[in-house]
């Protein structure tokens, strides 16, 4: 029998007045941050499948090297000393240039043209309001960013 670990069970003191971030790919990030914060690591694994799990342990020391870390800790330097808030607020002010660039090739991406052909077999699928063909249409994100900067 497994055993279960509660709040009770666990040193706050540990991360408390830190950021702990959770990257994932799509909703998956939102549902493993979930995970882990309603049980911490042992269970975000158990509420995935075994072949990711295992994946986690063999493959994720590979992915996430020094050099990952350290590109990590850059990004949320850009975060908390408001460079990233400074380069969004300006991108903005000049109209989303860059961004809607990115935005127009991302949706040419082989991922997004293949996304296509497969959804276009499977005709059960119901149609949603952003397409890769119209990549200027915004669909509402489930999660909040929040920007925190430090002075």
């Amino acid at each position: 029998m497994a055993k279960v670990y509660y709040d009770s069970d666990a040193n706050l003191a540990l991360i408390q007045q830190r950021r702990v971030a959770v990257v994932g790919y799509g909703s998956q990030g939102h549902a493993h941050a979930l995970n882990m914060y309603q049980g911490g690591m042992g269970y975000m694994r158990y509420a995935v499948s075994d072949t990711a799990e295992f994946g986690d342990y063999v493959s994720g020391p590979r992915l996430i090297d020094g050099h990952v870390r350290e590109q990590m800790r850059g990004v949320l330097r850009d975060i908390q000393d408001g460079t990233f808030a400074t380069r969004w607020i300006l991108e903005n002010q000049a109209g989303r240039p860059s961004f809607l660039a990115m935005r127009r090739a991302g949706a040419q991406h082989q991922i997004e043209q293949v996304g296509r052909e497969l959804r276009a077999m499977m005709p059960w699928l119901n149609p949603t309001q952003q397409t890769s063909q119209n990549p200027e249409v915004g669909v509402a994100n489930s999660s909040e960013i929040a920007i925190e900067t430090k002075k």
